[in-house]
């Protein structure tokens, strides 16, 4: 795949990423959603079993449902993976982030490989790396504990192996077949989003195939990825009635009508993700991302409108699948990526035949160059990563040791219900939290006795200590700086309030 140069240049690129992110991945307390995606490789330690100890939900729309039994809201994959980095590591958020990361930096160089299958010169193809790996795309996606990033690294690596089998021609082996049909079913092992990929892909393999190989070939990927895929009925087979509470919930949520409406007419849903991307990713890289189609367009390449279909293959379905209820940053890596390559290309357009001027030709794509590198900083994490230098003998900004304060200021005696930030490392420690959740989608903390109450800062957002009769003991951290720890402790008085 890569030649001696290129393995050296894209490692440069890949330390430099991690170097850039590991300080927060591992002194930052734990985000969104990782309350619940970093503690399943804990639990698969113990028994094999990716669980949910601190949600014993009951609440019949919850989609973590008996979750203390198993979880099964998302595929098992990425939970296991995540357990080999918590077989060698410290039970910290930082581990569970690990498996995210190494997926992050595969991903990478899949996407580099397809810029090299693509025609892009080393440089032009590095050039795209380096500004993807450093933008708002693939910032959260990158570090954060979800199962997000693993799948689109099998879809990455579903595409490279897809191009790799249609340039061998008339020598087209079948065990390529197999490799494409075992990455979309590691990629549906890992998240239902894999879908969004498969789809296109196959329609790829479909149109790209001879006459005589024409059903035959997208049939035995799809029928590796489905066998594949399967494996997840060893757990799906020990615990059927809580799949079936769990995996409906999770599909069947309401999220904007059917799902076969949203995929014929998609346009709602388009609408309401384009809005939070905009918001988010923010305007300059939103438009970054879209001026790689005119890159595309610079290539007179059949090899390129392959890649136009993947991203809109990829957009329309993830728009269908998600629906306009909530936003999923998570699922956009894999266009982005593709889009970026785009971006690389239009920079080889420019610097090859863009640039007639040999007097200014070097000052040129400096400039170009530097303007390119100068508009990734804003969200490229640099900023965290000072933070935590600056302030890397503070407490309020290292999250494993508040947390440990935190434990010890804790009496061990009674029920604690620990908020997103902290609950992993009381599940660590042995204290049996409760998840601090008032959402009915996910637990009813305020339905469970409970005699301390940690909230941090999505349960300042929610308001839950509202739902308790509370007494305040203390706070610790500093609560106007985001990227340091903050936690309001109380003591819960009596039962939830209930309106």
């Amino acid at each position: 795949m890569l030649v001696c140069n290129e393995r050296f240049l894209i490692s440069i690129v890949l330390l430099s990423f991690m170097a850039l992110r590991l300080p927060a991945m591992f002194l930052q307390p734990g985000g969104q959603d990782e309350e619940y995606y970093a503690v399943p490789g804990l639990t698969i330690l113990e028994n094999g079993i990716p669980r949910l100890p601190h949600v014993p939900a009951r609440n019949a729309e919850s989609v973590f449902f008996r979750g203390e039994e198993c979880l099964f809201a998302e595929p098992p994959l990425y939970f296991y993976l995540q357990a080999i980095f918590y077989a060698m590591l410290p039970g910290v958020y930082g581990t569970a982030r690990l498996a995210t990361a190494v997926s992050a930096c595969v991903f990478l160089v899949a996407m580099y490989g397809i810029a090299r299958r693509l025609g892009l010169n080393p440089r032009t193809g590095l050039i795209a790396v380096i500004l993807f790996s450093v933008s708002r795309w693939f910032f959260f996606s990158a570090i954060v504990a979800r199962p997000d990033m693993t799948c689109a690294m099998f879809g990455a690596i579903a595409i490279w192996l897809t191009m790799v089998w249609i340039d061998t021609d008339a020598r087209r082996p079948f065990w390529h077949l197999v490799a494409i049909g075992v990455c979309i079913g590691l990629g549906g092992l890992t998240h239902m989003v894999a879908i969004t990929y498969a789809i296109p892909i196959g329609v790829w393999i479909l149109v790209a195939s001879w006459n005589r190989w024409r059903w035959i070939s997208p049939t035995i990927v799809t029928l590796t990825a489905i066998l594949i895929s399967l494996l997840w009925l060893v757990l799906i087979a020990q615990y059927p009635d809580v799949f079936s509470r769990q995996f409906g919930n999770q599909i069947f949520h309401g999220a904007g009508g059917s799902i076969i409406g949203r995929v014929v007419w998609p346009w709602r849903s388009l609408a309401y993700h384009i809005a939070m991307l905009w918001e988010h990713i923010g305007p300059w890289q939103c438009l970054l991302a879209i001026s790689g189609v005119a890159g595309i367009a610079s290539r007179r390449d059949r090899r390129w409108l392959a890649v136009v279909w993947i991203i809109a293959g990829t957009t329309w379905f993830i728009a269908a699948l998600v629906g306009p209820h909530h936003p999923v940053y998570g699922y956009w890596p894999l266009p982005a990526a593709l889009l970026f390559v785009g971006v690389g290309a239009g920079v080889d357009a420019i610097m090859t035949h863009g640039i007639d001027r040999r007097s200014f030709a070097g000052v040129t794509k400096f400039a170009l160059g530097t303007l390119l590198a100068a508009s990734m900083i804003p969200g490229s994490g640099l900023r965290t990563l000072v933070t935590h230098v600056v302030h890397r003998d503070e407490m309020n900004y290292d999250a494993p040791r508040f947390a440990a304060e935190l434990l010890r200021r804790i009496p061990k005696q009674g029920t604690v219900a620990v908020d997103t930030q902290f609950v992993l490392d009381f599940i660590v420690a042995g204290r049996s939290p409760l998840m601090a959740e008032t959402f009915p989608m996910y637990f009813r903390v305020d339905e469970c006795p409970v005699d301390y109450l940690i909230v941090s800062r999505h349960g300042l957002q929610m308001k839950i200590a509202e739902f308790f009769e509370t007494q305040l003991m203390w706070t610790d951290g500093i609560r106007d700086d985001p990227l340091a720890c903050y936690v309001e402790v109380y003591r819960v008085l009596g039962p939830a309030k209930h309106e």
